[in-house]
């Protein structure tokens, strides 16, 4: 991590994947005490998920994309965010090196502010009565912050992901405080959409991207700065033989080059299962059903957005 340029800050730090409930609730305590001490609010995060250079094969998939977790901060509060990588140098590093080297000298944190279930340092080691011990020696405050709760149990990133994996997107859209978003770019793909009469746009996406259950949802489409209503298909095509598991998205009354494009596709409802049906005349059918059955969730209004 290069040289930061603060001079006094207050830190909060965390992989902040979703940048759920628990993170805001966070993020608004790390601001007040920042403002108290009138020193600069710094949230530290990581380019990835520990587990990805730790233990890569029971790594979990991420919510968000890096530009998202930075954008949804932003969208929080956040005005500084510093990205570390985390790679075998930040792994190694023993608890009391962590706060040595970087948040006394990187980041010059008077005080830290994280959850009381933070870990840190090699082999997650430290926890937080080890950084206020190392706070009591190297002349910085430690404030822990409570999980916050919803629905009688702690919000955490890995109940989002329980929630969405399940296609539970109501459950998913309160612990996260918006809805379920993922961002990808738009592709060629087979044209099956287009010969049937529904043409979508086939999104290619982070491999580590988690998505919900194989299914069909209503949904809200961000593109080229403009908000569309549409349907999201998640699945395998099983009516034309099958194939590798992909995203499609339809948008309502749109009309447009929209190849290489960025999308984000914001996750409402989920309308039904993914079905193999008998001929293509029945799936359009179903199609036609499914689109008026995504519009009375999501509304037919097409929205201007400030960013593209």
């Amino acid at each position: 991590m290069s040289r930061t340029g603060f001079t006094r800050s207050a830190v909060s730090i965390g992989v902040f994947d979703g940048v759920h409930i628990g993170h805001r609730a966070l993020l608004s305590l790390l601001q007040s005490q920042a403002a108290a001490r009138d020193i600069t609010p710094v949230v530290l995060t990581f380019d990835r998920l520990p587990e990805e250079l730790i233990a890569p094969s029971r790594a979990p998939f991420r919510i968000n994309t890096l530009e998202q977790k930075l954008q949804f901060l932003s969208e929080a509060g956040a005005a500084r965010v510093v990205v570390s990588p985390f790679d075998n140098a930040v792994a190694e590093l023993s608890p009391e090196e962590f706060v040595d080297v970087i948040l006394l000298g990187e980041l010059r944190a008077e005080v830290v502010v994280v959850g009381v279930n933070f870990r840190f340092g090699r082999s997650r080691a430290g926890n937080i009565d080890t950084l206020r011990q190392l706070g009591d020696k190297k002349g910085f405050s430690v404030i822990s912050v409570e999980p916050t709760t919803c629905r009688g149990s702690s919000v955490s990133s890995t109940r989002v992901r329980h929630a969405v994996a399940n296609g539970d997107l109501t459950a998913a859209a309160k612990l996260l405080g918006s809805h379920f978003t993922i961002r990808g770019r738009v592709v060629r793909g087979l044209g099956i959409g287009k010969q049937i009469g529904y043409p979508t746009a086939n999104v290619q996406l982070s491999s580590r991207q988690i998505l919900p259950m194989d299914g069909v949802y209503a949904v809200r489409a961000r593109i080229n700065g403009i908000r569309v209503p549409g349907v999201c298909s998640i699945g395998s095509r099983p009516t034309f033989g099958g194939g590798e598991r992909s995203v499609e998205v339809m948008l309502y009354n749109f009309d447009g080059d929209i190849y290489g494009c960025e999308i984000d596709t914001e996750f409402h409802r989920k309308i039904r299962d993914q079905v193999k049906f008998d001929s293509v005349d029945a799936l359009k059918k179903q199609i036609g059903r499914d689109i008026e059955e995504a519009l009375e969730f999501v509304g037919t209004r097409v929205e201007m957005t400030s960013a593209g």
